[in-house]
């Protein structure tokens, strides 16, 4: 699935499980380097930043993986599930470029960053609702109902950990 925003020339294409057809399309459009594009066709396991002449790619994870390619008027996000956080932004955006802030859509890297900012403040939404279920096992122990607190902290390590 393919989704644009297009503001004064500048792009955002946000793309969900994109096909190789759609990559290499965007790869020919945008000058994008063909390992990139290969590389943006499977998820990947560990984050990453390279720089190819003019273009930067990063693989990122807040915590469900995201590729960005940041080219000289193209903003190219890639993931591989639906990602709340990024609609959330989209709508912030286009709220943005409504109310004529400028300053928010200059340039791919502008918005990469408001983005990141953005995709950082919901993962701290998510720890902190983590940290007031550990204060409430937390007591729970204090409470004598150790046996039952074993499960439960061993599913909130897990939702640290993801």
């Amino acid at each position: 699935m393919l989704e644009r925003y297009e503001h004064k020339g500048l792009q955002w294409i946000d793309l969900e499980s994109p096909t190789l057809d759609e990559l290499k399309e965007l790869g020919k459009q945008f000058g994008i380097h063909p390992t990139i594009s290969n590389e943006l066709a499977l998820p990947s396991r560990r984050p990453k930043a390279d720089l190819y002449e003019d273009i930067s790619f990063l693989v990122c994870f807040f915590p469900q993986e995201i590729d960005f390619v940041i080219c000289s008027n193209v903003l190219l996000t890639v993931h591989y599930e639906p990602i709340p956080a990024l609609d959330a932004f989209r709508k912030l955006l286009e709220t943005q470029t409504i109310l004529r802030r400028d300053n928010f859509v200059k340039n791919p890297h502008t918005i990469f960053t408001h983005m990141v900012i953005f995709l950082y403040r919901s993962i701290e939404e998510s720890i902190e609702l983590i940290g007031e279920e550990l204060s409430r096992a937390e007591q729970a122990i204090f409470n004598g109902k150790e046996r039952k607190m074993v499960r439960v902290l061993s599913h909130l390590s897990r939702k640290l950990l993801d």
